[in-house]
């Protein structure tokens, strides 16, 4: 994790994750943060706490905060890369596909 305080609202705010791998009971979901430097974080979503909950391939941001903020005070929110600016006005999501 960056050693800046994320602010997490400004993270969340308008802004959309994307599941990227499942692994041992966990799912794992990616999000830019559009706000600063465009990292691109990994955070853990148990299976556990999902219950019979419908997890997306695509959704707000919004509701995964608890995930994202458990991650946050976990330290398993993780930068796993950067986007750069020639990405120019396309969607995260449609980043994070090509990546």
């Amino acid at each position: 994790m960056s050693e800046n305080k994320i602010d997490i609202k400004a993270l969340v705010k308008d802004n959309h994750v994307c599941f990227n791998e499942y692994r041992k009971g966990i799912f794992y979901y990616q999000i830019v943060d559009t706000e600063e430097d465009l990292s691109i974080y990994s955070f853990p979503v148990p299976l556990e706490d999902v219950g019979d909950g419908t997890l997306k391939l695509y959704d707000k941001a919004i509701t995964f905060m608890r995930w994202i903020r458990k991650a946050i005070e976990d330290n398993t929110l993780v930068v796993i890369g950067q986007l750069k600016g020639e990405y120019g006005n396309k969607t995260d999501v449609e980043i994070l596909k090509n990546k």
